[in-house]
């Protein structure tokens, strides 16, 4: 026979003990007077023990009683204590995150106030990287990227356009007199060394060819070609998502409009074997709700 006794017999038990009173034990777990009666002799009878005797003064504990109440008592605390720490870790989950350094600084990063405000106890551990994730090796739960396609074996949520647009400051592009894109033709291009085929393909999709100039003004990371833009030093290309509020406060200008090339778009991927990780659904959820803008769905600041 199984000797693990019933566990609501046992918490009747406990609190019955504990108040020596089968009517406070029976408030307490908001049952009635008669519920407790019946647990307690529900248990006496699988115990082959009386537990509690009535006197002239109340409720006492059996010998036996006293005996098996500390008992249930250090099981229930262990019990509470493990159910505690289960919480405690779904409550402080961590999902480990590969972004690219640009796309941290300038769109993640400042959206990760409100993710922390929405999910208390969630954390999400930032490291940079630009190559393609491998999940095996980098230790990374789920790597953002700028990606056409979701590579095999990988489960993607695409979340926001990534499409590249031309952009400088004002003043490169007023003295340049930069109006069509084939005034890029005496301007100097910007190009970074995780991107160096973007302007080739940029000029393919404006139906331009590509200007012979001088060498271009080379960066290592697109953060360091944006303030050179800035600084007026030349053009850049760069995700749109990641210069709308240079563009917007006039630190940058795309003279030749909002021409984006939109093949692509800034993916959240991790292994398959790892879709039903409620931390990473939570987090596509909320990435996918910024990309579009929580305004249209239900995310309002």
């Amino acid at each position: 026979m199984d000797a693990l006794p019933p566990l609501n017999a046992i918490r009747a038990f406990e609190a019955a003990g504990r108040h020596l009173s089968f009517t406070r034990a029976a408030t307490e777990l908001d049952v009635t007077h008669g519920a407790v009666s019946r647990q307690i002799a529900r248990l006496e009878a699988r115990l082959g023990v009386q537990l509690f005797v009535r006197t002239a003064s109340g409720l006492v504990l059996t010998e036996r009683g006293r005996i098996y109440l500390d008992d249930v008592r250090a099981a229930l605390d262990r019990l509470r204590s493990g159910t505690r720490r289960v919480l405690h870790a779904e409550a402080r989950a961590v999902v480990r995150l590969s972004v690219p350094p640009t796309f941290a600084m300038r769109w993640l990063i400042p959206r990760l106030a409100d993710f922390a405000a929405r999910h208390r106890g969630f954390t999400v551990e930032l490291s940079t990287a630009i190559a393609q994730p491998d999940f095996l090796s980098d230790g990374s739960d789920a790597a953002i990227r700028r990606m056409r396609r979701i590579p095999a074996a990988l489960t993607g949520h695409r979340f926001l356009g990534a499409g590249s647009v031309a952009v400088c400051s004002p003043r490169y592009a007023e003295e340049l007199r930069l109006a069509t894109v084939a005034d890029l033709a005496r301007a100097t291009i910007i190009t970074t060394a995780t991107e160096q085929q973007e302007w080739t393909r940029w000029f393919r999709a404006q139906r331009v060819p590509a200007p012979a100039h001088a060498p271009p003004l080379a960066f290592e990371q697109l953060f360091f070609a944006l303030q050179a833009a800035v600084d007026s030093l030349g053009v850049a290309l760069a995700p749109e998502a990641l210069v709308k509020e240079d563009l917007a406060r006039g630190r940058l200008v795309a003279p030749f409009g909002a021409r984006p090339l939109g093949e692509r778009a800034y993916t959240l991927v991790y292994p398959t074997r790892s879709a039903k990780s409620g931390s990473l659904r939570l987090l596509a959820q909320w990435l996918v709700a910024e990309g579009r803008g929580r305004a249209e769905t239900g995310y309002g600041r």
